[in-house]
Protein backbone atom coordinates (compact mmCIF):
# COMPACT_ATOMS: atom_id res chain seq x y z
CA UNK A 1 0.00 0.00 0.00
CA UNK A 2 3.05 2.12 1.24
CA UNK A 3 4.13 2.05 -3.02
CA UNK A 4 0.57 2.51 -3.78
CA UNK A 5 0.26 5.66 -2.06
CA UNK A 6 3.70 6.70 -3.03
CA UNK A 7 3.03 6.49 -6.30
CA UNK A 8 -0.68 8.37 -6.26
CA UNK A 9 1.30 11.17 -4.35
CA UNK A 10 4.13 11.92 -7.03
CA UNK A 11 1.46 11.54 -9.83
CA UNK A 12 -0.68 14.42 -8.22
CA UNK A 13 2.68 16.40 -7.98
CA UNK A 14 3.31 15.83 -11.70
CA UNK A 15 -0.04 16.36 -12.72
CA UNK A 16 0.02 19.87 -10.36
CA UNK A 17 3.29 20.81 -12.51
CA UNK A 18 1.48 20.65 -15.09
CA UNK A 19 -1.06 22.40 -14.93
CA UNK A 20 0.47 25.32 -13.44
CA UNK A 21 3.07 25.10 -16.24
CA UNK A 22 -0.17 25.29 -18.78
CA UNK A 23 -2.07 28.15 -16.79
CA UNK A 24 1.55 30.21 -16.30
CA UNK A 25 2.57 29.51 -20.27
CA UNK A 26 -1.61 30.61 -21.76
CA UNK A 27 -1.47 33.65 -19.40
CA UNK A 28 1.56 34.93 -20.77
CA UNK A 29 0.65 33.95 -24.36
CA UNK A 30 -2.24 36.48 -23.58
CA UNK A 31 -0.23 39.29 -21.61
CA UNK A 32 3.12 39.29 -23.35
CA UNK A 33 1.93 40.31 -27.05
CA UNK A 34 -0.06 42.98 -24.97
CA UNK A 35 3.20 44.52 -23.21
CA UNK A 36 5.59 43.96 -26.01
CA UNK A 37 6.14 46.25 -29.46
CA UNK A 38 5.58 43.91 -32.04
CA UNK A 39 9.06 44.10 -33.56
CA UNK A 40 10.29 42.80 -30.10
CA UNK A 41 7.25 39.90 -29.99
CA UNK A 42 8.77 38.78 -33.30
CA UNK A 43 12.38 38.21 -32.25
CA UNK A 44 10.69 36.67 -28.76
CA UNK A 45 8.83 34.03 -31.11
CA UNK A 46 11.82 33.63 -33.45
CA UNK A 47 13.95 32.53 -30.03
CA UNK A 48 11.27 30.74 -28.68
CA UNK A 49 11.16 28.17 -31.79
CA UNK A 50 14.68 27.55 -31.83
CA UNK A 51 14.83 26.99 -27.99
CA UNK A 52 11.49 24.73 -28.98
CA UNK A 53 13.74 22.64 -31.76
CA UNK A 54 16.43 22.87 -29.82
CA UNK A 55 15.29 20.44 -27.54
CA UNK A 56 15.14 17.97 -29.71
CA UNK A 57 18.55 18.00 -30.57
CA UNK A 58 19.76 15.24 -28.56
CA UNK A 59 17.93 12.92 -31.86
CA UNK A 60 16.14 10.44 -29.08
CA UNK A 61 19.40 9.44 -27.02
CA UNK A 62 18.11 10.01 -23.99
CA UNK A 63 14.81 7.72 -24.59
CA UNK A 64 17.11 4.77 -25.35
CA UNK A 65 19.00 5.37 -22.50
CA UNK A 66 15.88 4.97 -20.69
CA UNK A 67 15.48 1.57 -21.98
CA UNK A 68 18.66 -0.04 -22.56
CA UNK A 69 20.37 1.48 -19.03
CA UNK A 70 17.83 -0.87 -17.11
CA UNK A 71 18.52 -4.02 -19.04
CA UNK A 72 22.48 -3.75 -18.62
CA UNK A 73 22.00 -3.05 -14.79
CA UNK A 74 19.83 -6.40 -15.06
CA UNK A 75 22.18 -8.24 -16.91
CA UNK A 76 25.09 -7.27 -14.48
CA UNK A 77 27.19 -5.19 -17.81
CA UNK A 78 28.81 -3.37 -15.45
CA UNK A 79 31.67 -1.63 -17.59
CA UNK A 80 28.81 -0.43 -20.30
CA UNK A 81 27.00 1.42 -17.57
CA UNK A 82 29.52 2.93 -15.86
CA UNK A 83 30.71 4.58 -19.62
CA UNK A 84 26.94 5.77 -20.11
CA UNK A 85 27.91 7.84 -16.58
CA UNK A 86 31.12 8.65 -17.84
CA UNK A 87 29.13 10.50 -21.09
CA UNK A 88 26.51 11.81 -18.59
CA UNK A 89 29.16 13.83 -16.91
Amino acid sequence: MKFVDSIAKDSAKFLIGNFVVLFIGALRGLVFPKIVAPDDYGLWRLVFVAWQFGMFLHLGSFAYLNRELPGLIAVGKWKEVAEIQQMGY
